[in-house]
């Protein structure tokens, strides 16, 4: 047994000896990253990214976990982000007009090694997914692949710099927005209107367009909504209590929106229900279901039986402690918590690193992973954490610990079905309370094989989903 400080609620630890050849996992048990900085919707409106300014990527509903640059040497911070046309890739934009693609996204060209005038703000993609353009804080537009240059406001003198754009739905034009809602409109894109002559209480930080072109909505930082033309206005976060600034918005094809804040919450407005049969619900995104499947089992209170879990109405932010972790730690990690959100419709968010030997991690981040030597011929990983009972049935997990053994030298990497990478994606899901599979074939068996899964198998999925808001809220 182990206690956990300074976490409150009962703890417990137990794990499993190492088999030769194989890496066993611990049974359960009985910074300074970078802020959100942009996001972007699948078109089909089931999902979303966020990204964060340090590369990171974190998909939300069925958005898939493509990659990032967490981690990695970046020359400029990101900016931007913009999703393919079937959903299925994305780019990176960086201040400097860096691309970064991932998925089915190609690179068409950037200005990453060009002098700019102004550092880049925004970008948006052709409706073809076969280009894009990015604007910079002067108005320069800069052209890529199919996408046609209708103009600029480069050569004009403008009242507040420019903070973002979007693009014609006909792929013949684009709206630029100034951080005092003043709208340029180039090509075929018409103007609708803009709160230019207006004194705003907050900045413009973003905007986006309805799918047939025939309106747009910007928002400003304190998550003010202005709605033109056809745009319907479904809400806003202007004096909701949130924990940051709002940083950008993404339609939603039905009418709605969602609204991105810098400590990586977002407020969905008018997008429920969704389509692929996914929802939004008080207690959060639902993800579409997944394939019927029992190869799974959950974490349970040993003194009443009762299962656990987080409650989904809140996102859980996580730390990393990178001391004696792989260079790419941040990625590991990163892609493992994108996939569990993806299935399970949890929320998360980045908190940055720390140092565990001198912190126990930062109030306010329940979920740290951490890389330690738990002794060599012991469990290549453990799960340590801690609940308050609830009534209904169901306690509420409140802080957890994912720790990787040192002593097990495993690949830093998705390599193999007994690298770190499927050691974290499997510890993860012992803190977001799921117990040990016995079917082999999923990543929660309780040992990994090198030609085991590199990934959650069906199994695990679907404890998965039924550990986020498709259970329902916590008491």
């Amino acid at each position: 047994m182990s206690r956990l400080s300074p976490f409150a609620g009962r703890v417990a630890v137990c794990g499993v000896v190492l088999a030769a050849g194989l890496v066993p996992l611990a049974a359960r048990s009985a910074s300074a990253g970078g802020a959100v900085v942009a996001i972007a919707a699948r078109p089909q409106g089931d999902g979303f990214w966020t990204a964060t300014s340090d590369g990171g990527v974190l998909p939300s509903g069925a958005a898939p976990n493509l990659g990032s640059m967490a981690g990695r040497a970046l020359a400029a911070p990101i900016v931007g982000l913009a999703s393919t046309v079937d959903g299925n890739g994305y780019w990176l934009l960086g201040r400097d007009g860096g691309i970064f693609s991932f998925g089915d996204a190609a690179f068409y060209g950037s200005t990453g090694g060009m002098r700019l005038n102004q550092p880049v703000v925004g970008m948006a993609a052709t409706p073809t997914g076969q280009g894009y353009w990015f604007v910079a804080a002067d108005g320069g537009i800069f052209s890529f692949g199919d996408a046609a240059f209708y103009g600029s406001t480069g050569g004009l003198r403008l009242n507040q710099p420019i903070a973002g754009m979007a693009a014609a739905p006909t792929g013949r034009g684009y709206w630029l927005v100034a951080r005092d809602g003043g709208i340029f409109a180039f090509g075929n894109a018409p103007f609708y209107g803009s709160t230019g002559s207006l004194q705003l209480g907050a900045p413009v930080v973003g905007m986006t367009a309805t799918s047939d072109g025939s309106g747009y909505w910007f928002v400003a930082s304190d998550g003010g909504i202005f709605a033109y033309g056809d745009a319907p206005f479904a809400g806003s976060a202007a004096g909701a209590a949130t924990s940051g600034p709002i940083v950008g918005m993404a339609a939603h094809p039905g009418g709605g929106y969602w609204l991105a804040e810098a400590s990586g919450a977002d407020f969905p407005y008018g997008v429920s229900p969704v389509p692929g049969g996914a929802t939004q619900t008080s207690c959060g995104y639902v993800p579409p279901t997944p394939a019927y499947n029992t190869s799974y089992g959950f974490e349970r209170d040993p003194n009443n039986g009762a299962t656990m879990r987080w409650d989904p109405r809140t996102t859980i932010h996580y730390v990393i402690d990178p001391n004696g972790a792989p260079t790419d730690v941040e990625g590991v990690v990163q892609s493992a918590v994108g996939t569990a959100a993806q299935v399970s419709g949890l929320q998360f968010a980045y908190d940055g690193t720390y140092d565990s030997a001198a912190d126990p991690g930062p109030a306010g981040s329940p979920l740290r992973f951490r890389w330690a030597n738990l002794g060599a011929g012991t469990e290549g990983g453990r799960a340590d954490y801690s609940w308050v009972y609830t009534p209904g049935g169901n306690n509420e997990l409140i802080a957890a610990v994912v720790n990787v053994n040192t002593a097990s030298s495993l690949a830093p990497d998705y390599s193999n079905g007994a690298s770190e990478g499927t050691l974290v994606l499997h510890e993860l899901g012992h803190a977001l309370g799921l117990g040990h599979a016995s079917d082999s074939s999923q990543i929660m068996n309780a040992v990994l094989s090198p030609s085991g899964p590199t990934g959650y198998g069906p199994g695990d999925r679907d404890g998965l989903w039924h550990q986020g808001p498709a259970a329902g809220c916590l008491n």
